[in-house]
Protein backbone atom coordinates (compact mmCIF):
# COMPACT_ATOMS: atom_id res chain seq x y z
CA UNK A 1 0.00 0.00 0.00
CA UNK A 2 1.41 3.45 -0.87
CA UNK A 3 2.45 5.79 1.93
CA UNK A 4 -0.35 8.10 3.06
CA UNK A 5 0.61 11.80 2.99
CA UNK A 6 -2.05 12.41 5.66
CA UNK A 7 -1.70 9.76 8.41
CA UNK A 8 -5.33 10.21 9.47
CA UNK A 9 -6.51 8.87 6.11
CA UNK A 10 -7.24 5.18 5.99
CA UNK A 11 -8.20 4.87 2.33
CA UNK A 12 -6.68 5.60 -1.07
CA UNK A 13 -8.10 7.12 -4.26
CA UNK A 14 -8.52 3.59 -5.65
CA UNK A 15 -10.88 2.78 -2.75
CA UNK A 16 -13.35 5.48 -3.89
CA UNK A 17 -16.15 4.16 -6.11
CA UNK A 18 -16.76 6.50 -9.04
CA UNK A 19 -20.09 5.64 -10.62
CA UNK A 20 -21.96 7.53 -13.26
CA UNK A 21 -22.85 10.03 -12.01
CA UNK A 22 -20.03 10.01 -9.47
CA UNK A 23 -20.02 11.04 -5.79
CA UNK A 24 -23.73 11.88 -5.69
CA UNK A 25 -24.78 13.83 -2.61
CA UNK A 26 -21.31 14.52 -1.23
CA UNK A 27 -20.69 18.18 -2.13
CA UNK A 28 -24.19 19.60 -2.70
CA UNK A 29 -23.54 20.26 -6.41
CA UNK A 30 -23.07 17.90 -9.33
CA UNK A 31 -20.47 20.07 -11.08
CA UNK A 32 -18.33 20.16 -7.92
CA UNK A 33 -18.78 16.41 -7.35
CA UNK A 34 -17.82 15.78 -10.98
CA UNK A 35 -14.67 17.90 -10.60
CA UNK A 36 -13.67 15.97 -7.49
CA UNK A 37 -14.32 12.71 -9.34
CA UNK A 38 -12.05 13.81 -12.19
CA UNK A 39 -9.24 14.56 -9.73
CA UNK A 40 -9.74 11.24 -7.91
CA UNK A 41 -9.84 9.25 -11.15
CA UNK A 42 -6.59 10.91 -12.24
CA UNK A 43 -4.98 10.25 -8.85
CA UNK A 44 -5.87 6.55 -9.17
CA UNK A 45 -3.87 6.39 -12.40
CA UNK A 46 -1.03 8.72 -11.33
CA UNK A 47 0.26 6.87 -8.27
CA UNK A 48 -2.86 6.26 -6.17
CA UNK A 49 -1.94 8.73 -3.40
CA UNK A 50 -3.64 11.81 -1.99
CA UNK A 51 -1.09 14.24 -3.40
CA UNK A 52 -1.08 17.30 -5.64
CA UNK A 53 -1.42 16.53 -9.33
CA UNK A 54 -0.41 18.84 -12.14
CA UNK A 55 -3.25 20.10 -14.32
CA UNK A 56 -1.22 19.12 -17.40
CA UNK A 57 -0.93 15.56 -16.08
CA UNK A 58 -4.69 15.42 -15.49
CA UNK A 59 -5.27 16.61 -19.06
CA UNK A 60 -2.95 13.93 -20.43
CA UNK A 61 -4.64 11.20 -18.38
CA UNK A 62 -8.11 12.30 -19.48
CA UNK A 63 -7.15 12.47 -23.18
CA UNK A 64 -5.30 9.15 -23.21
CA UNK A 65 -8.01 7.36 -21.22
CA UNK A 66 -10.83 8.73 -23.37
CA UNK A 67 -8.97 7.90 -26.60
CA UNK A 68 -8.33 4.34 -25.35
CA UNK A 69 -11.99 4.01 -24.28
CA UNK A 70 -10.94 3.50 -20.64
CA UNK A 71 -13.59 4.14 -17.98
CA UNK A 72 -14.57 6.35 -16.37
CA UNK A 73 -13.27 9.00 -18.78
CA UNK A 74 -14.56 7.22 -21.89
CA UNK A 75 -18.08 7.52 -20.43
CA UNK A 76 -17.75 10.97 -18.89
CA UNK A 77 -16.42 12.75 -21.99
CA UNK A 78 -19.44 11.53 -24.00
CA UNK A 79 -22.02 12.44 -21.37
CA UNK A 80 -23.60 15.84 -22.16
CA UNK A 81 -24.73 16.15 -18.54
CA UNK A 82 -21.26 15.62 -17.06
CA UNK A 83 -19.84 19.03 -16.18
CA UNK A 84 -16.81 19.43 -13.91
CA UNK A 85 -16.22 22.88 -12.40
CA UNK A 86 -12.65 22.90 -11.04
CA UNK A 87 -12.85 26.59 -10.17
CA UNK A 88 -15.87 26.03 -7.98
CA UNK A 89 -14.25 22.94 -6.41
CA UNK A 90 -11.42 25.26 -5.34
CA UNK A 91 -13.62 28.21 -4.33
CA UNK A 92 -15.76 26.00 -2.10
CA UNK A 93 -12.70 24.70 -0.26
CA UNK A 94 -12.63 21.15 -1.61
CA UNK A 95 -9.32 21.68 -3.42
CA UNK A 96 -6.37 24.03 -3.56
CA UNK A 97 -4.42 25.22 -6.56
CA UNK A 98 -0.72 26.02 -6.49
CA UNK A 99 2.09 26.70 -8.90
CA UNK A 100 2.74 29.29 -11.60
CA UNK A 101 0.19 29.95 -14.37
CA UNK A 102 0.46 27.25 -16.99
CA UNK A 103 1.97 24.77 -14.53
CA UNK A 104 -0.64 24.63 -11.77
CA UNK A 105 -1.27 21.67 -9.53
CA UNK A 106 -4.53 20.73 -7.85
CA UNK A 107 -4.81 19.01 -4.47
CA UNK A 108 -7.97 17.83 -2.76
CA UNK A 109 -8.35 19.17 0.76
CA UNK A 110 -9.07 17.02 3.81
CA UNK A 111 -12.67 18.34 3.61
CA UNK A 112 -13.06 16.84 0.11
CA UNK A 113 -11.46 13.57 1.07
CA UNK A 114 -13.76 13.21 4.08
CA UNK A 115 -16.76 14.13 1.90
CA UNK A 116 -16.11 11.14 -0.38
CA UNK A 117 -15.74 8.65 2.48
CA UNK A 118 -19.30 7.27 1.95
CA UNK A 119 -18.14 6.13 -1.49
CA UNK A 120 -15.20 4.10 -0.16
CA UNK A 121 -15.33 0.41 -1.05
CA UNK A 122 -12.38 -1.83 -0.39
CA UNK A 123 -11.89 -4.96 -2.43
CA UNK A 124 -10.11 -7.19 0.08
Amino acid sequence: MPVMPHPELDFLPSDVTLGSPPLVGTMQSADVEHAAAVVIACLKIAGNTWAPIRAKEMGRIIRESADAEVSPFAIWVKNPFFSADMGRLIREGYATKSGPPGDESVELTPMAIEAVRPWVRRSS
